[in-house]
């Protein structure tokens, strides 16, 4: 199977599955099938605090206020910040029009959301962001060392499963044919 029949293929199972059949840091646009590498300049942390609170996808896209649209300068700054490796220019330029719909439809999500960024804001963390309708949540951080920290501190005092994470370069391998046996996948 060709790459570009595979990502077909991934579009169908959902929306961001391209983007693991590629890997490394990519933006992704459309609904998440068109995936374009990023290099990155330096490698950045960030936190996933996961707290397995299972949110409607669809609820989230039909609540939405208002038409989602295009953000031509916004993706240009979010490209600049990982170019250039600035935490902190990435971490005021990102944004997600699906979190304030997923907290309004999701008290529980919304409470942890103000819990995650009061044990966090001491800790040095830029920002605190729903990843898509959720309920996965990310942090900016300044390095390895304080994103440890910032999980630690999350897993203790909000009871939430965390995973210390870095931006990778793209992936340069090649999709091989997977055989088990004499049966080919």
């Amino acid at each position: 199977m060709a790459p570009g029949e595979l990502g077909g293929l991934a579009a169908q199972l959902g929306s961001d599955a391209p983007f693991f059949l590629q890997g490394g840091t990519a933006l992704c646009e459309g609904r998440g099938e068109v995936v374009t590498p990023i290099e990155c300049a330096a490698r950045m942390w960030y936190v996933l605090m996961m707290p397995g609170a299972p949110v409607s996808t669809a609820a989230v896209y039909n609540a939405v206020e208002s038409a989602l649209t295009k953000r031509p300068d916004a993706s240009k700054n979010v490209l600049k910040a990982l170019e250039t490796g600035d935490v902190e220019r990435l971490a005021q330029c990102v944004r997600n029009d699906l979190e304030a719909p997923a907290l309004r439809l999701n008290a529980g999500l919304s409470k942890l959301w103000r819990q995650l960024k009061e044990v966090s804001e001491p800790l040095g963390v830029r920002r605190v962001l729903l990843s898509g309708s959720g309920s996965t949540f990310f942090a900016f951080t300044g390095g390895e060392d304080e994103a440890t920290g910032v999980a630690q501190a999350v897993q203790t005092y909000c009871n939430v499963p965390c995973a210390v994470v870095q931006c990778l370069p793209p992936w340069k391998g090649h999709i091989t044919t997977l055989t088990i046996g004499e049966k080919r996948l």
